[in-house]
């Protein structure tokens, strides 16, 4: 109210209605949100006001591991996010990891495993991983053979170590050992065994006879062998380690046709 008694000034001051949007994220990825006008980039800044009837743009921008799967909220689709702020406002945005497939394929008898775990090859020979994933393969031959190498995403004959970051393959090699092989590496298992010194050369002394012998002489110190491991499981020789002995020695004689 103005009483006019002189030349008067009036100012009025309107202040524009502001709203507040908010974004949230969600999902086994990750990524930004960033809007335009700016005032949002959520990674940091996830919310940010807004006057009235201002057209705010979101757009999503996913990680290299992830995918942008979709709005929800005051938005739907996977396309920008547009939005008039006529209200405070809502809009999550849901970013998944990608996954990728790592096979793995056997030449020869052994086994693959994998950690993180999912592969068990023998049965399980493909699992999927997120993307970025570090995945240590290890080759595990059976008692017949040895292993030899890797191919495909991984060379050498260590541990394999593969970055999921695409679909890969991999082919862990196992080669047969002969009968001759497989008697030395039992001769050394026994040397690493700690048994009495002169059950270890005798042990060892009729292996190498099997060695060095045709097949039929073979057989018969295989027999010796087998004959002394039973004589002495318990004595000399602990009840695990005559096991382990009994079923490779056995295991070669059936190899050899022995009787």
């Amino acid at each position: 109210v103005v009483t006019i008694d002189a030349a008067k000034t009036v100012t009025a001051t309107f202040t524009t209605v502001t709203y507040t949007l908010t974004v949230t994220r969600q999902g086994t990825g990750l990524g930004t949100v960033t809007s335009a006008p700016a005032g949002i980039t959520c990674g940091a800044d996830c919310s940010a006001t807004f006057g009235s009837g201002t057209s705010v743009t979101l757009t999503a921008t996913p990680d290299a591991t992830s995918t942008f799967t979709g709005w929800s909220g005051a938005c739907t689709g996977t396309g920008s996010c547009v939005v008039t702020m006529d209200a405070a406002k809502t809009v999550t945005a849901t970013f998944t990891k990608r996954v990728y497939p790592l096979t793995v394929s056997r030449v020869g008898p052994g086994t693959v495993t994998s950690t993180p775990g999912g592969i068990f090859c023998g049965a399980a020979c493909t699992a999927t991983f997120d993307s970025g994933t570090v995945v240590t393969l290890t080759a595990t031959p059976d008692a017949t053979s040895t292993f030899t190498g890797w191919s495909g995403a991984c060379t050498g004959t260590g541990s394999c170590v593969v970055t999921i970051d695409a679909a890969k393959t991999v082919t862990a090699t196992f080669t047969a050992q002969t009968v001759q092989q497989q008697l030395t590496t039992l001769s050394e298992t026994i040397g690493a065994m700690g048994l009495p010194g002169g059950t270890t050369s005798s042990l060892q002394s009729k292996i190498q006879a099997a060695i060095s012998s045709a097949n039929r002489p073979a057989c018969n110190q295989l027999n010796a062998l087998l004959n002394e491991v039973r004589a002495q499981t318990g004595k000399s020789i602990p009840v695990p380690q005559a096991a382990q002995m009994t079923s490779t020695v056995t295991r070669l004689r059936s190899e050899m046709s022995c009787s």
